[in-house]
């Protein structure tokens, strides 16, 4: 399986201090991984999840809380030719 199989997690988290807030305001997390089947054909699997706060000073407009509708799973075939 050398170079078939990449595992990978990225993470995006919004650390500032807000009154009212404890911990964590917002995050991003996708998991994902690709999958060389042969060298013309790739899957791909990938999960992402995003978290808002509704108690963040900004409300509606704050980033995370407009981005958690595009939290997903998604699949893909690739093939190269």
């Amino acid at each position: 399986m050398d170079d078939q199989l990449k595992i990978s997690y990225t993470s995006m988290m919004d650390i500032a201090d807000y009154t009212g807030i404890q911990g964590i305001a917002g995050s991003l997390m996708e998991i994902r991984m690709e999958y060389s089947i042969t060298q013309d054909l790739q899957s791909l699997l990938g999960m992402t999840q995003v978290n808002g706060s509704k108690d963040h000073p900004d409300g509606e407009n704050y980033p995370f809380n407009r981005m958690e509708d595009f939290s997903h799973i998604r699949f893909e075939l690739k093939y190269f030719f």
